[in-house]
């Protein structure tokens, strides 16, 4: 975590970027500099916090992701005027504070450095920084961080006098001619080099960096009046990619977002040496992942961001604040101050800058905050296809809502978008939520759809399910996340023989993938022909166009269970599935009845590591019935394992039910630490099925076969002329030789 944090701020943070007027953009020259007023301070911190930014695995990223991470975590205001700025500041159907804004014409600055989270808007770079400092924990003289004025001179005849000022020759390596120390700067460096004060790295990297700073650039100008806190708001709450500060009165120092994360960076930094002695393998993305969560720290579960008011107290004493900001003000005002500050003048400056930050404190940031309870989120694996009926932007708003709720991430759910009338991918099916978003900024390039092409949709997903299970085969894995497919086909009207066609398409898919289920989502008055699409009772139409109904649907949909072909144990793997699950959570898997045709018996076992306990149900269900029959449950814990044998006959011609399996009720260990854990509270656990039984006849060993071998030459097209819907009829078939 130490080389991640410290590498990551080297290699993408670079605090006050400033667009350069007067200097054209052409090759080779970006007309941008790091002039902005925080780059002082992040110079500061760049000292103060050893990294290599080569030690970055930038190669792991993309262009693009490369680039979120770079404007996530730099901190800059931009007051460049620009026409859409304008027309944003002034749009009336923005929010601030619950209210309309006027129509008001107004250029409001861009904050860069700053992403949304359930608990605020924060400077993530800033939190960063501060995990950085307490990993490489440094209390540093300031007279070591002092620029010398570009008078002084190293001494280089025998007549060059000593400066009037105690130092260590083993520390500071220059001498000061005495006739030249009445200068502001000279006088500015004099006293720095007396100071006995101390800078820590922590501070420095969370709030008393942005205090200091308030000292230094407002103080002059307006004394005790300094103001901080600004705030404003997002372009969009569905997809906030731009922070525009309305409420700032003229001073930009110490933003609302500034101050929320240098807060939380100060919590975290200061606890996080405990967590990891409780913890070795702890990760940058683990900390703060529970930070921001409902459920806290694994170790401390009162470490969170929702209750921040009540551990900042613990971590920042007011003495301790007020003589690091007075320490980080002397710095500033020594690099980069457009005036000279007498050090008493300075000291009132600090004061007044952190009565300031306690006032609003107490006032506006600590006030009544409610943890709440965490939604929960499907962990599936989506295909989306839309027909275009809906303008690019409300398009990409309705994803860009679909991509938080499903949590596409490396630990959530993967999402692929096709172009409903092509088919062609948009998007391929990917867990990068950055993919997703580049897809859909996208969209006013791409050739929007004018109608939803089933076929050639259900074509492109056939063969994405085909690799997939094949790969899974390859590598003896017997189970998968839910798989579904969502049609958004608010305007999509099918005719008899539109219908006939796609429904054959579902069945023949269905019976190569019968785990897949299809969500669509229509409106009151376009849902009749879609309707009549469901086949079976998994597959859903959602009518009241509330994407809320569309998440609910979706966190019913088990995992899939499902034999390989390869159902013997090569070279000494086994078949089998290795699955995590959190606390609070419980997961089902499906075993779909097409894979029990022609067995006597199905085994399945479930194996602990050691990670914590759970509780492990089986069951089984007949059609649309809703009953639980033959349900039991077992406690799994240690290193055990446990098995749900199931003995229905399920010979051939015969009906056979779905057995459902369930993981519940989970304790953990805190022991989860390889890579695959999302957080150190998860608890892994495999489930294998070794003794799959088939009957001895005959017939039944190429049912089997038919079901389980599915080759990739299944398309027969016949090019159909519906009106002006064009459809590719394909018939799914086995090629077993």
């Amino acid at each position: 975590m130490r080389t991640m944090s410290s590498s990551l701020l080297r290699r993408f943070r670079f605090d006050g970027i400033q667009r350069q007027n007067g200097i054209p953009a052409v090759v080779g020259i970006l007309p941008f500099g790091g002039t902005g007023p925080q780059r002082a301070k992040h110079e500061l911190i760049e000292e103060l916090v050893p990294g290599d930014s080569d030690r970055f695995p930038s190669e792991a990223l993309t262009l693009t992701e490369r680039c979120v991470l770079h404007r996530a975590i730099s901190s800059t205001i931009w007051e460049h005027p620009m026409a859409e700025v304008e027309k944003l500041c002034r749009a009336p159907s923005e929010k601030v504070s619950g209210r309309s804004k006027s129509d008001v014409p107004m250029v409001c600055p861009i904050e860069t450095g700053v992403i949304i989270t359930p608990y605020g808007t924060i400077t993530p770079g800033t939190v960063i920084a501060s995990i950085a400092a307490s990993l490489q924990p440094q209390s540093v003289p300031i007279r070591l961080l002092v620029h010398p004025p570009k008078m002084y001179r190293q001494a280089t005849t025998h007549n060059t006098e000593l400066p009037l000022v105690n130092y260590d020759k083993d520390e500071v390596d220059l001498f000061v001619p005495h006739g030249q120390i009445s200068s502001g700067k000279s006088m500015s460096y004099k006293n720095l080099m007396e100071s006995a004060t101390k800078l820590d790295n922590i501070w420095v990297a969370s709030l008393a960096g942005d205090i200091g700073e308030m000292a230094v650039y407002q103080g002059p100008i307006v004394g005790s009046a300094m103001a901080l806190g600004a705030t404003g708001f997002w372009n969009s709450t569905m997809q906030p990619r731009t922070f525009y500060l309305t409420d700032h009165n003229g001073h930009l120092e110490a933003t609302r977002a500034e101050i929320i994360g240098g807060i939380d960076g100060l919590i975290i930094g200061k606890n996080l040496e405990a967590w990891i002695d409780g913890f070795h393998s702890l990760r940058l993305s683990q900390v703060l992942d529970m930070y921001y969560s409902h459920d806290g720290i694994a170790f401390d579960k009162n470490m969170k961001a929702c209750q921040r008011a009540a551990n900042f107290p613990h971590v920042a004493p007011r003495t301790t604040l007020t003589e690091q900001a007075h320490a980080v003000s002397q710095i500033l005002a020594h690099r980069n101050s457009d005036s000279y500050i007498f050090p008493e003048t300075l000291i009132k400056l600090s004061d007044y800058a952190v009565d300031k930050f306690s006032s609003y404190a107490d006032q506006y940031l600590f006030g009544q905050t409610n943890c709440g309870n965490p939604e929960p989120r499907p962990q599936l694996e989506i295909f989306v296809a839309f027909d275009g009926a809906w303008s690019r932007d409300y398009t990409a708003d309705f994803l860009s809502v679909m991509v938080e709720d499903l949590d596409v991430s490396t630990y959530g759910s993967r999402m692929g978008l096709l172009q409903g009338t092509t088919g062609e991918w948009l998007a391929n099916v990917t867990h990068s939520p950055t993919t997703i978003f580049h897809a859909l900024t996208n969209f006013s390039q791409i050739t929007w759809p004018t109608a939803l092409n089933f076929i050639k949709v259900f074509e492109q997903i056939n063969m994405h399910l085909n690799k997939t299970w094949s790969k899974n085969s390859e590598h003896h894995v017997i189970g998968s996340f839910g798989q579904v497919v969502i049609l958004l086909a608010p305007r999509t009207v099918l005719n008899q023989n539109e219908q006939q066609y796609t429904i054959a398409a579902i069945r023949q898919l269905k019976h190569n993938y019968p785990e897949l289920r299809f969500l669509y989502y229509g409106s009151e008055f376009y849902s009749q022909s879609l309707g009549n699409l469901i086949l079976t009772e998994e597959d859903h139409l959602i009518k009241s166009l509330k994407i809320d109904d569309l998440n609910r649907y979706l966190l019913t949909v088990p995992r899939i269970l499902r034999p390989p072909s390869n159902l013997t144990e090569t070279n000494g793997r086994k078949n089998q599935f290795e699955d995590y699950i959190g606390l609070g959570r419980d997961l089902s898997f499906e075993l779909h009845p097409q894979w029990r045709i022609n067995t006597k018996k199905v085994k399945v076992t479930f194996h602990a590591v050691g990670y914590g306990s759970m509780k492990v149900c089986s069951w089984n269900k007949w059609g649309a019935s809703k009953t639980q029959n033959g349900f039991y449950c077992q406690e799994l814990t240690g290193h055990h394992e446990i098995s749900m044998s199931d003995y229905f006959d399920c010979r051939y011609g015969k009906s056979c039910p779905t057995t459902y399996y369930r993981v519940q009720n989970v304790t953990s260990l805190l022991r989860c630490s390889e890579m695959d854990c999302k957080l150190p509270s998860h608890v892994r656990y495999l489930i294998r099925m070794e003794n799959f039984q088939y009957t001895n006849s005959p017939s039944a060993t190429i049912t089997v076969s038919r079901s389980l071998f599915i080759s990739s030459q299944f398309f027969i097209f016949t090019s159909l002329i519906l009106k002006n819907f064009s459809f590719k009829l394909f018939i799914l078939s086995s090629n077993i030789e």
